[in-house]
């Protein structure tokens, strides 16, 4: 009886440890950067950033052209490439391949290292400019803030994980620690005032309805008076907000990337 007991027990034990194992390793992928759980792709043709940007001092924008004005970052073509290299050192063998795809009209098919799941959208245009004309630099320097210091790699690689948690946590108030101090302390004031003013108006309808419901009309003039002070003030704070370079704090619904 004790054998003919024990085999079940030991089969559920089995898958058991079986889920638990799976559970951990698809908790370990999910908690780990994608850096870590991939090997950084091999591109058709080795591009130093590290060469270009800071040897060469060539800025983000040449070769990434809409990021500031489009949802999309573009790569250059291979004309733009060949512009450059028709010239520097076109006996390079990496040089050659791209003289040889010009030459034969053929695309370079970069290997993309940043992406994020097809069912979500996120808008370079907008977050450049904002952190750009907020902090007051160029455009240039504030990609670092997602793709890290990619003017000094000889590879491109990612070093942020880029899941949801990572720009929640970011559109949360993260945000604010990649703004200059002024900055910073003008949006954190505004939104501070603008959670007061709303919750002032809250309850102040709230007191209002009250009164309503007692029909006092000198409490009710006066709810009506104190509302109106809290209009004002919701308004002074979202102008202060508009100061520091948004028009509403960041989003969090769903909405926002998903779409």
């Amino acid at each position: 009886m004790a054998v003919k007991i024990a085999v079940p027990v030991v089969g559920l034990l089995l898958v058991i440890g079986g889920i638990v194992v799976v559970f951990g390793v698809l908790q370990a992928w999910w908690s780990l950067p994608p850096g870590l759980v991939r090997v950084k792709a091999t591109q058709p043709i080795d591009f130093p950033h590290s060469v270009h940007v800071q040897d060469a001092q060539i800025d983000c924008q040449f070769c990434h052209r809409t990021v500031a004005d489009t949802e999309a970052a573009s790569l250059p073509a291979v004309q733009q490439c060949y512009f450059c290299h028709q010239i520097v050192a076109k006996d390079s063998p990496e040089v050659v391949k791209i003289i040889t795809a010009f030459e034969n009209d053929e695309p370079i098919n970069w290997i993309r290292v940043h992406r994020l799941p097809d069912h979500t959208q996120f808008v370079h245009d907008v977050h450049v400019r904002f952190f750009s004309e907020t902090n007051k630099v160029a455009v240039s320097q504030v990609c670092s803030i997602c793709h890290g210091d990619v003017g000094s790699m000889g590879i491109a690689e990612q070093v942020r994980n880029l899941k949801m948690r990572d720009c929640v946590d970011c559109h949360r108030g993260g945000y604010l620690q990649y703004l200059n101090d002024e900055a910073s302390q003008l949006i954190r004031v505004a939104i501070d005032g603008i959670a007061q003013a709303e919750d002032d108006l809250r309850k102040g309808r709230d007191r209002l309805g009250r009164a309503r419901l007692a029909g006092d009309a000198e409490e009710i003039a006066a709810r009506e008076d104190t509302l109106e002070g809290d209009r004002e003030a919701l308004g002074a704070a979202q102008d202060r907000l508009g100061d520091a370079g948004l028009t509403r704090a960041p989003p969090t619904d769903c909405a926002a990337c998903h779409y």
